[in-house]
């Protein structure tokens, strides 16, 4: 995985804690912006962050976007499933 800047880490600190589950726009913002999360928020900066993340991932993971619910961080070949992820068999 290449090099992380300290709020890249940050954010995909809480994609792992929360693997194959939903996290939440404001868990990241959250997450990079603490206690002041909601002074300092900026959706800017979280596609931001989403993006450059997308491209610095270990081989075999990836961020899914899910629409008004916020991202999913997930080994590739997994469909998310609201209560558990599976494995497509190819």
């Amino acid at each position: 995985m290449a090099d992380l800047q300290q709020s890249e880490a940050r954010v995909l600190a809480g994609l792992e804690a929360k693997l194959n589950r939903i996290c939440s726009r404001d868990e990241i913002a959250q997450s990079l912006w603490g206690n002041n999360w909601t002074e300092k928020y900026s959706d800017w900066m979280i596609d931001t962050l989403i993006y450059r993340l997308r491209h610095k991932l270990a081989a075999g993971y990836e961020i899914k976007t899910l629409r008004s619910e916020g991202y999913v961080l997930q080994k590739k070949g997994y469909i998310f499933v609201r209560t558990e992820p599976t494995i497509i068999n190819n």
